[in-house]
Parts: structure tokens; C-alpha cells; sequence
């Protein structure tokens, strides 16, 4: 038959995933394993660098603890936060919408970053 077909409705045989989602489901997994991968090498490894760079010099041993606390901080607040917001943006079909919003929102606020002035007003926590 349609090998299509049956993916789309689980029942290839031999493809154990397409028991739990279908391909779309899958897709849509493996592009957010993906994403976050981008996210996690982006926000955890190269904005620190030039944070810490940019640092004035009688601040820059405080750096990584700053980092390690707003990250935590962050992660906390994404991870009570994500699940609620998942479920509304699911249930009203605003998924691609969000995804091209939060897209723009994080390049423009990277593109600030790299832009800051830390000597310039910079307050330590």
C-alpha cells in the first residue's frame, strides 16, 4: 500500500515512533530538539563570552556568578511558565505565530545586547 498513508496513520511497520505521533508530531519534535540545542549553544556558551569581554575590569570575577544566577533564574521562571503558555498557544492555533514573534524578539534583544554599553551606568546584583 500507500507507505504515506500509513505513517500518517501509525501504521508503518518497523517504524516503532509512528505508534506514540505521526509525522507531523515528529517533525515538529525533532525541529524543537533542534531549536533548543541552537538556544541552549547561543544563550549558555557565546553570550557569556561577550558578556565576560565586555565587563569592566574590576567586575569581571563576579561574571560567572551573575551568568549561573540569571540563567537559573531564567530557566526557572521559563520552566512554571512554558507549559501554561503551551497549552494556550496550542489550543488557539497561534503556534507558527509565536514561533515568528519570539524569533524576531530574541534576534532583536541579541542584537541590543551586543550593542550595550557596560561601563556606561553598569549597576552589579
Amino acid at each position: 500500500g500507500d507507505w504515506k498513508a500509513a505513517m500518517r496513520h501509525g501504521e508503518a511497520a518497523g517504524a516503532g515512533w509512528s505508534k506514540w505521533m505521526n509525522a507531523e508530531q515528529l517533525a515538529w519534535s525533532l525541529y524543537d530538539a533542534g531549536c533548543w540545542g541552537y538556544a541552549s549553544v547561543t544563550i549558555n556558551t557565546l553570550v557569556p563570552l561577550v558578556f565576560k569581554q565586555d565587563m569592566p575590569a574590576d567586575e569581571t570575577k563576579y561574571v560567572s556568578a551573575i551568568w549561573a544566577n540569571a540563567s537559573a533564574g531564567g530557566t526557572l521562571i521559563a520552566g512554571l511558565m512554558c507549559p501554561f503558555l503551551g497549552a494556550a498557544i496550542d489550543q488557539h492555533g497561534l503556534r507558527k505565530v509565536t514561533l515568528v514573534v519570539t524569533s524576531i524578539a530574541m534576534v532583536l534583544l541579541l542584537s541590543y545586547f551586543v550593542t550595550m554599553d557596560p561601563t556606561a551606568g553598569w549597576v552589579p546584583l
